[in-house]
Protein backbone atom coordinates (compact mmCIF):
# COMPACT_ATOMS: atom_id res chain seq x y z
CA UNK A 1 0.00 0.00 0.00
CA UNK A 2 1.51 3.74 -1.00
CA UNK A 3 2.40 5.93 1.82
CA UNK A 4 -0.19 8.89 2.36
CA UNK A 5 0.80 11.51 0.26
CA UNK A 6 2.38 14.30 1.90
CA UNK A 7 0.91 17.63 3.06
CA UNK A 8 2.35 21.06 3.42
CA UNK A 9 2.55 20.61 6.98
CA UNK A 10 5.57 18.28 7.08
CA UNK A 11 9.10 19.38 5.89
CA UNK A 12 9.82 17.04 3.25
CA UNK A 13 13.54 16.30 4.61
CA UNK A 14 11.89 15.35 7.80
CA UNK A 15 10.09 12.36 6.02
CA UNK A 16 13.51 11.36 4.04
CA UNK A 17 16.43 9.10 4.86
CA UNK A 18 18.90 11.22 7.10
CA UNK A 19 21.70 12.48 5.37
CA UNK A 20 24.83 14.19 6.08
CA UNK A 21 24.35 17.57 4.87
CA UNK A 22 21.63 17.83 7.53
CA UNK A 23 23.30 18.44 10.36
CA UNK A 24 24.88 21.65 8.73
CA UNK A 25 21.40 23.03 6.87
CA UNK A 26 19.51 22.38 10.17
CA UNK A 27 20.70 25.63 11.78
CA UNK A 28 20.00 27.49 8.73
CA UNK A 29 16.84 26.40 8.61
CA UNK A 30 15.37 27.15 11.95
CA UNK A 31 17.27 31.15 11.14
CA UNK A 32 15.41 30.91 7.76
CA UNK A 33 11.76 30.76 9.33
CA UNK A 34 9.23 31.41 7.21
CA UNK A 35 7.02 32.81 10.27
CA UNK A 36 9.39 35.27 11.01
CA UNK A 37 10.09 36.83 7.49
CA UNK A 38 6.62 36.93 6.24
CA UNK A 39 7.48 35.40 3.04
CA UNK A 40 5.89 32.54 0.95
CA UNK A 41 7.37 29.04 0.16
CA UNK A 42 6.38 27.11 -2.55
CA UNK A 43 7.93 23.93 -2.61
CA UNK A 44 8.57 22.40 -6.50
CA UNK A 45 8.88 18.87 -7.80
CA UNK A 46 11.28 17.69 -9.97
CA UNK A 47 11.11 20.08 -12.90
CA UNK A 48 10.45 19.12 -16.96
CA UNK A 49 9.65 21.18 -19.86
CA UNK A 50 10.78 21.11 -23.21
CA UNK A 51 12.95 23.86 -22.29
CA UNK A 52 14.42 22.82 -19.29
CA UNK A 53 18.24 21.75 -19.84
CA UNK A 54 17.36 18.43 -17.82
CA UNK A 55 15.13 17.19 -20.02
CA UNK A 56 16.99 17.59 -22.98
CA UNK A 57 19.80 15.95 -21.45
CA UNK A 58 17.18 13.07 -20.25
CA UNK A 59 15.89 12.98 -23.90
CA UNK A 60 19.35 12.41 -24.97
CA UNK A 61 20.76 9.88 -22.82
CA UNK A 62 17.06 7.98 -23.54
CA UNK A 63 17.42 7.72 -27.13
CA UNK A 64 21.42 6.05 -26.27
CA UNK A 65 19.91 3.62 -23.78
CA UNK A 66 21.96 5.25 -21.18
CA UNK A 67 20.39 5.71 -17.85
CA UNK A 68 18.14 2.44 -16.48
CA UNK A 69 15.19 2.07 -14.44
CA UNK A 70 16.11 0.97 -11.10
CA UNK A 71 14.74 -1.91 -9.06
CA UNK A 72 11.66 -2.53 -11.31
CA UNK A 73 11.22 1.30 -11.45
CA UNK A 74 8.88 1.23 -8.10
CA UNK A 75 10.23 4.66 -6.61
CA UNK A 76 7.94 7.87 -7.00
CA UNK A 77 9.19 11.33 -6.99
CA UNK A 78 7.43 14.42 -7.48
CA UNK A 79 7.49 16.19 -10.35
CA UNK A 80 5.87 19.53 -12.04
CA UNK A 81 5.78 20.70 -15.54
CA UNK A 82 7.82 24.10 -16.19
CA UNK A 83 4.39 25.82 -17.03
CA UNK A 84 2.63 24.81 -14.09
CA UNK A 85 5.59 25.83 -12.07
CA UNK A 86 5.20 29.56 -13.75
CA UNK A 87 1.43 29.62 -13.19
CA UNK A 88 1.61 28.84 -9.00
CA UNK A 89 4.32 31.44 -9.35
CA UNK A 90 1.65 34.21 -11.04
CA UNK A 91 -1.13 32.67 -8.30
CA UNK A 92 1.02 32.95 -5.26
CA UNK A 93 1.84 36.38 -5.60
CA UNK A 94 -1.99 36.96 -6.09
CA UNK A 95 -3.49 34.87 -3.63
CA UNK A 96 -0.68 33.44 -0.78
CA UNK A 97 -1.29 34.49 2.60
CA UNK A 98 2.12 35.57 4.65
CA UNK A 99 4.06 32.85 5.84
CA UNK A 100 2.41 29.84 4.20
CA UNK A 101 3.84 26.48 2.42
CA UNK A 102 2.46 25.43 -0.72
CA UNK A 103 3.65 21.79 -2.53
CA UNK A 104 3.51 22.57 -6.25
CA UNK A 105 3.62 19.14 -7.80
CA UNK A 106 1.56 17.15 -10.21
CA UNK A 107 -1.94 15.80 -8.94
CA UNK A 108 -0.81 12.56 -9.36
CA UNK A 109 2.92 11.45 -8.60
CA UNK A 110 3.68 7.89 -10.89
CA UNK A 111 6.57 5.52 -10.40
CA UNK A 112 10.00 6.21 -12.26
CA UNK A 113 9.00 3.29 -14.23
CA UNK A 114 5.69 5.00 -15.33
CA UNK A 115 7.63 8.33 -15.69
CA UNK A 116 10.79 7.36 -17.71
CA UNK A 117 8.15 5.30 -20.04
CA UNK A 118 6.35 8.49 -20.41
CA UNK A 119 9.14 10.80 -21.09
CA UNK A 120 10.85 7.79 -23.37
CA UNK A 121 7.76 7.81 -25.15
CA UNK A 122 7.61 11.57 -25.82
CA UNK A 123 11.01 11.93 -27.20
CA UNK A 124 10.60 8.46 -29.57
CA UNK A 125 13.10 6.67 -27.42
CA UNK A 126 13.13 2.68 -27.09
CA UNK A 127 11.56 2.25 -23.25
CA UNK A 128 14.33 2.01 -20.53
CA UNK A 129 16.21 -1.03 -19.24
CA UNK A 130 15.91 -1.93 -15.90
CA UNK A 131 18.31 -3.47 -13.42
CA UNK A 132 18.39 -4.08 -10.20
CA UNK A 133 19.06 -1.57 -7.19
CA UNK A 134 21.77 -3.81 -5.77
CA UNK A 135 23.60 -3.49 -9.11
CA UNK A 136 23.32 0.20 -9.51
CA UNK A 137 24.79 0.72 -6.00
CA UNK A 138 27.78 -0.35 -7.68
CA UNK A 139 28.00 2.20 -9.91
CA UNK A 140 25.60 5.37 -8.97
CA UNK A 141 24.98 4.95 -5.07
CA UNK A 142 22.92 8.19 -4.85
CA UNK A 143 20.82 7.63 -7.57
CA UNK A 144 20.03 4.33 -6.74
CA UNK A 145 18.35 5.33 -3.47
CA UNK A 146 16.62 8.38 -5.28
CA UNK A 147 15.52 6.45 -7.43
CA UNK A 148 13.95 4.01 -5.26
CA UNK A 149 12.33 6.77 -2.79
CA UNK A 150 8.58 6.72 -2.45
CA UNK A 151 8.00 10.31 -1.73
CA UNK A 152 4.42 11.33 -2.67
CA UNK A 153 3.44 14.80 -2.02
CA UNK A 154 -0.27 16.85 -1.90
CA UNK A 155 -1.12 20.16 -3.75
CA UNK A 156 -4.40 20.16 -2.34
CA UNK A 157 -3.74 23.42 -0.48
CA UNK A 158 -2.15 25.42 -3.35
CA UNK A 159 -5.08 24.50 -5.44
CA UNK A 160 -7.30 25.17 -2.84
CA UNK A 161 -6.24 28.47 -1.34
CA UNK A 162 -4.32 29.89 -4.44
CA UNK A 163 -7.00 28.89 -6.87
CA UNK A 164 -4.29 26.94 -8.97
CA UNK A 165 -4.29 23.54 -10.65
CA UNK A 166 -1.37 21.94 -12.80
CA UNK A 167 -2.27 21.83 -16.17
CA UNK A 168 -0.51 18.48 -16.85
CA UNK A 169 -1.83 16.67 -14.26
CA UNK A 170 0.77 14.17 -14.67
CA UNK A 171 3.90 13.00 -16.15
CA UNK A 172 1.95 11.44 -18.46
CA UNK A 173 0.05 14.19 -20.03
CA UNK A 174 3.41 16.74 -19.70
CA UNK A 175 5.60 14.85 -21.22
CA UNK A 176 3.82 15.10 -24.75
CA UNK A 177 5.30 18.46 -24.73
CA UNK A 178 8.81 17.19 -25.00
CA UNK A 179 8.50 15.42 -28.35
CA UNK A 180 10.11 18.36 -30.27
CA UNK A 181 13.42 17.99 -27.90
Amino acid sequence: MPAAPLDHTPPIAATLPPRPIDRLTRPLARFLRVESAGGVVLRFGLFYGPDTRSSRIMARRMRRRIGPVIAGGRGVLPWVHVEDAATAVVAALRRAKPGEVYNVVDDEALTTRQTLDAFAEAVGAPRPWSVPKMMARLTAPYLAELMTWEVRVSNEKAKRELDWSPIYATVREGARTLSGI
